[in-house]
């Protein structure tokens, strides 16, 4: 999964993503962002919305332009 803008077209790709993945109690989507709108997805993905309301959480991985949204399931 690769995004290239951070425009609410893209965005909303993300949200509706049947790829959601779960694995030993954690569900999970990974993706990687273009360099110049990485920091901007970021930000916009983690603001109050969907994601966060849900109890998701994020990690960065800076120099590959990589997010891992997560969640515990099951609980």
């Amino acid at each position: 999964r690769y995004i290239g803008t951070a425009d609410e077209a893209e965005l909303e790709r993300i949200l509706q993503m049947p790829e959601w993945t779960e694995a030993d109690g954690i569900a999970y989507l990974q993706f990687r962002c273009a360099k110049g709108c990485y920091e901007e997805v970021y930000t916009r993905l983690t603001a109050e919305g969907p994601i966060v309301d849900n109890g998701w959480l994020c990690l960065k991985g800076d120099e590959l332009g990589l997010l891992t949204f997560y969640r515990p399931v099951g609980k």
